[in-house]
């Protein structure tokens, strides 16, 4: 259920030109939005995150975790996880 993409992080994530309309992207809040991201996990049926994991990791620089967040509800709608590869494998790509 997982996908992988590789953005050019010098060059900025861009959107396509396209405008996002109905949701916006925000950092996640590790205390707040830990059980948001574990119920779309288990709806997809992924692995849950550990209770504390987020907040363990808060500071990592290597890893960033995003929420979507649907504008009229304010319920999370997706969440995403990015990794740095090069701190944190020291991958070259």
């Amino acid at each position: 259920p997982s996908h992988t993409f590789r953005l050019d992080l010098a060059s900025g994530p861009g959107n396509g030109g396209r405008e996002a309309r109905g949701f916006a992207v925000r950092k996640l809040a590790p205390r707040a939005d830990a059980a948001d991201v574990n119920r779309l996990y288990a709806a997809r049926r992924m692995v849950p995150v550990p209770p504390g994991f987020f907040e363990r990791n808060a500071d990592n620089p290597a890893v960033i975790y995003l929420v979507a967040e649907d504008e009229r509800t304010g319920g999370v709608i997706g969440t995403v996880m990015g990794v740095d590869h090069g701190r944190a494998f020291g991958d070259p790509e």
